[in-house]
């Protein structure tokens, strides 16, 4: 039985590795612990141990399978973003993976807790670009516009990984976003993303790849 989807996994370093994490079955991850960061890390092809990690969690949709849902909860889904400092130096080519790894193993730290509820939280928006183009400066303006159209005053975190094989994922972290009240303007800022060319669902990357387009 699967219980967690691992996306995206990124060597940023030889020692620094970053994935994201959602439950497949009703199961949850509260703090990790090293059989479990292990497990995630081995399914990923990484066989180092991990030394030391972080576990964010954040409300999302880019890995929702259901985006017209009315429930926004099912919409905006929780997902954990690790950084994870590995024991040893390793070296793995970034190539995008569209489809999750999948591991089995159970998180003991979250036995007893119920799943996050994250009414005021971080969220975590996601865009892929399919070139490693100059993007930097057109995603800043489209978020910054954003800033000023919605007078959004949370804290932005933006994050980028480039892949071998050429595309970029732009990664935007949302601070203290008010959940239900705030996802309308969260959803303007992922449809300007799309009109620069991103992908915001990793089900349009599969739909693009199916149709032969970049």
């Amino acid at each position: 039985m699967d219980l967690f989807n691992i996306w995206s996994p990124y060597l940023s370093s030889p020692l620094q590795v970053s994935f994201d994490v959602t439950p497949a079955e009703a199961a949850i991850v509260k703090n990790g612990t090293p059989r479990f960061v292990t497990s995630c890390l081995n399914a990923c092809g990484i066989s180092a141990r991990p030394q030391a990690w972080s576990a964010t969690c954040v409300r999302q949709s880019y890995y929702s399978d259901y985006l017209y849902s009315a429930d926004w909860r099912a919409r905006w889904d929780i997902a954990w973003a690790f950084e994870v400092t590995l024991s040893t130096a390793v070296h793995m080519m970034n190539y995008r993976r569209i489809f999750p790894y999948k591991t089995d193993a159970q998180d003991e730290t979250s036995q007893g807790s119920d799943e996050p509820t994250i009414d005021t939280g971080p969220a975590l928006l996601i865009a892929d670009f399919s070139t490693d183009a100059v993007l930097d400066e057109t995603i800043w303006r489209c978020v910054n516009d954003w800033k000023g159209n919605t007078a959004a005053s949370a804290d932005l975190h933006m994050q980028y990984r480039r892949y071998t094989d050429g595309p970029m994922q732009a990664r935007l972290i949302v601070e203290h976003v008010e959940f239900p009240h705030q996802l309308t303007a969260l959803e303007v800022l992922q449809t300007s993303l799309r009109k620069i060319g991103g992908v915001t669902n990793w089900r349009d990357l599969v739909t693009s790849a199916a149709s032969g387009r970049p």
